[in-house]
């Protein structure tokens, strides 16, 4: 195999993220009780969830149902990674190693608590929403305990803090005294404090969130700050980033190295600050500026430290066969299919069809996050997103936000030797419900250069919380 370029992380601009946040400035709703919990396996509205029957893509267009998370557990697995292993019968650059039969994944669901505050005259002056995960890991309940106590002391300290409360409650007194004199122009939105917390990665080895504490007190839009937390999934404890190696010395160098080269690619350089090279290793060398995903080592800056808040929160992405030759310790290694997320002009090469040639994969985004956005996957110089009727219709489709469109290589089947493309859609946001859900559509290069369709699932493959083929 081709030696992958080191452009082949990518950037994920958060601005979807942005934009919701900016909505809720104008579009909080009271909440129905006051420090109200729900319980776990339902949603705020005491919705139950059903996590056994997910949708899964098959081996062609029609829709399947995985009930049996574990049931591919003994499943082999591709990797790029040259130091695993490679059945003697299979010469392609697309090895297929034997799974790590431990795969197995906590058992996650999700509760929350609510609180509100209201002026006398009944405006509501605050309100404040913690969504956060309870683990279970069966056999190692001291472990998932651990976890969940540090989670449950992170939002009972959002939930005591009053300061966004007390915010409101005076601006909104100053404001019926300068009414007294004054017309209402604009009205009083509430204050808010929400804590969402999402599953970035989640098998035997390791447990990881991305915690979005988001705070609006006044002003055009809200702020966040995002904060990552890793677990091991062993022992509950947290994990340090110097714990991610032997040599921590070495693999601080070396992953700092990788981000130095990719900051300078033009996919970069279009969302960062021209001076970000300078703040870049004190902003991202934070424990929590971090975390573990399906794809690699994710640092992230949030909005104002390395780049204008219009970027969002800014991700840099290291791939797993890359850490490991940066030392990364075995005890994390990620135990799923083979994930890689493409959005660089630079190629990524692997052999997608089993035909022991490596294909040149690149995809990205003209004008991101714009209406005159145009995605490009390149695949061996043809360029299907423009060629392709599908592609180009899903890319055209206004239901979708395609100029947020995320591609990854995606391995369905660990059994097979060919290696599918994943392209996630998230539909237009809706103002009113506040939700974007997205799809995952996958696709197959075949010998003959010519792509087809693999079928569909909801949901995206990054999300641990997704059941897939093989995991």
């Amino acid at each position: 195999m081709k030696k992958n370029v080191l452009y082949t992380s990518t950037v994920s601009i958060m601005m979807a993220s942005a934009i919701a946040l900016c909505s809720a400035c104008s579009a909080q709703t009271p909440s129905a009780a006051e420090n109200e919990e729900t319980p776990a396996g339902s949603t705020a509205n005491n919705e139950v969830i059903d996590e056994s029957a997910v949708i899964v893509p098959g081996a062609d267009t029609d829709m399947q149902t995985e009930t049996d998370p574990n049931a591919a557990a003994d499943s082999e697995q591709k990797t790029p990674d040259s130091s695993v292993t490679e059945p003697e019968a299979d010469n392609s650059s697309a090895a297929v190693p034997e799974t790590d039969s431990s795969f197995v994944r906590a058992q996650i669901t999700f509760e929350s608590k609510e609180d509100s505050d209201s002026a006398q005259d009944g405006t509501l002056l605050y309100t404040s929403l913690c969504s956060y995960p309870v683990v279970q890991i069966e056999g190692n309940e001291d472990a998932a305990e651990k976890i969940n106590a540090d989670i449950r002391a992170r939002v009972d300290a959002v939930l005591a803090d009053t300061a966004t409360r007390d915010y409101a409650r005076n601006d909104y007194q100053s404001r019926q005294e300068y009414l007294l004199e004054n017309e209402d122009e604009y009205g009083f939105s509430n204050y808010y404090h929400d804590l969402d917390i999402t599953v970035t990665r989640n098998d035997s080895n390791v447990i990881s969130f991305l915690i979005a504490d988001s705070v609006y007190s006044g002003g055009v839009h809200g702020n966040y700050v995002f904060t990552g937390l890793n677990y091991n999934a062993e022992t509950g404890d947290a994990i340090a980033f110097a714990d991610l190696a032997e040599n921590a010395g070495s693999f601080h160098e070396d992953t700092l190295a990788f981000l130095q080269e990719l900051i300078v690619t033009d996919t970069y350089q279009a969302v960062l600050f021209e001076n970000a090279s300078e703040d870049l290793e004190t902003t991202l060398y934070q424990e929590s500026s971090w975390y573990l995903s399906t794809d690699g080592l994710v640092f992230f800056s949030n909005p104002y430290a390395l780049g204008p808040f219009s970027s969002g929160m800014i991700e840099f992405i290291i791939p797993y066969d890359k850490l490991s030759e940066m030392g990364f310790r075995q005890a994390y290694a990620y135990q799923g299919n083979l994930t890689v997320k493409l959005q660089s002009e630079e190629p990524y090469f692997l052999d997608l069809n089993g035909d022991g040639q490596d294909e040149s994969i690149r995809f990205y985004i003209e004008d991101i996050g714009t209406l005159d956005a145009k995605p490009h996957l390149i695949i061996n110089d043809t360029d299907f997103a423009r060629e392709n009727e599908e592609l180009l219709a899903l890319f055209s489709d206004s239901e979708y936000s395609y100029y947020w469109a995320k591609c990854y290589l995606y391995d369905m089947d660990a059994a097979d030797n060919t290696i599918e493309i994943a392209v996630y859609m998230e539909h237009a946001y809706n103002i009113d419900t506040e939700e974007s859900l997205g799809s995952t559509f996958f696709y197959r290069y075949d010998g003959n250069g010519t792509l087809s369709s693999a079928g569909m699932t909801q949901g995206s493959i990054a999300d641990p919380m997704t059941e897939l083929p093989g995991q």
